[in-house]
């Protein structure tokens, strides 16, 4: 018995175009920003977990690699050395201060909000609509340059960028914020150091969540006729997890005015 290929073939002759080289340095151009702020956070609360976030954001683009394979998602593997490379795929530098900005920063806004009790349920779903548009927002000029491309038979193609991809990816900062919180007085035992493996663990169990309809659509050699039903699916469980995680995390407005007198302790609590 033979069997038809299910894996998609990725465009292997692509290659990095000359405008990486700037890109990488815009990135950490505006990663040196934030970590400003985040250092001003840290003397502020008199704890080092804001930098350790951050620092489990930019250590979570070691899970990059698993994402392209099952994302089909595919960087030039012409070009300039790698940050890695790992399962044949050759992950960039610039996705280092991409992970600490968008997963790290973020993961750490989510976590503040919800300890100084200003996360109501409106704030949410506000954040949860910028980080999907900020997703999609920093995704298409990577795509149009040929930075980096989505192949095979995506869902929702938006100019070369699958809208479903950013679903997931909203959702993981509000994971890391949620576990920072509710394991706070763990990571209070050893300083804050434990939040680093944080962002990681965080994002695998965001994206799998999310994502597995459309791995296995994507995967399953029926085209279109499985991605767009997995794409829908995966749209809703994004709406109803993010719906059950606003629930245990956000507060009242009433409620918020009182917890944020708390504030200081609770955030910096973890020190």
């Amino acid at each position: 018995m033979s069997f038809s290929n299910q894996i998609p073939p990725a465009p292997v002759t692509m290659v990095m175009p000359p405008i990486y080289g700037t890109m990488v340095l815009a990135t950490f151009v505006v990663l040196a920003v934030v970590l400003v702020w985040i250092a001003a956070e840290s003397r502020r609360l008199k704890s080092f977990l804001p930098l350790f976030i951050l620092i489990g954001g930019a250590a979570a683009c070691v899970t990059e690699c698993l994402w392209d394979v099952l994302d089909c998602n595919w960087y030039p593997q012409i070009g300039p050395e790698p940050l890695y490379r790992m399962f044949n795929i050759s992950v960039p530098l610039w996705i280092l201060p991409g992970y600490a900005l968008y997963i790290g920063a973020q993961g750490y806004w989510v976590y503040n909000q919800i300890a100084s009790g200003r996360l109501t349920v409106r704030k949410f779903w506000l954040f949860y609509l910028f980080a999907w548009v900020s997703d999609v927002i920093l995704e298409m000029p990577n795509i149009q340059l040929s930075v980096y491309a989505y192949y095979g038979p995506q869902p929702f193609d938006f100019f070369g960028f699958p809208l479903w991809q950013a679903m997931g990816n909203a959702m993981a900062p509000v994971f890391i914020g949620a576990i920072v919180y509710y394991w706070r007085d763990v990571f209070t035992r050893f300083g804050g150091l434990p939040s680093v493996i944080v962002p990681a663990v965080a994002m695998v169990a965001a994206l799998s969540a999310i994502g597995w309809p459309i791995w296995l659509g994507l995967h399953a050699g029926l085209g279109y006729a499985a991605t767009y039903p997995a794409g829908v699916f995966s749209f809703l469980l994004s709406l109803g997890i993010g719906y059950l995680i606003s629930q245990k995390i956000c507060v009242a407005p009433e409620i918020g005015i009182r917890r944020s007198s708390l504030a200081g302790k609770a955030i910096g609590s973890v020190s």
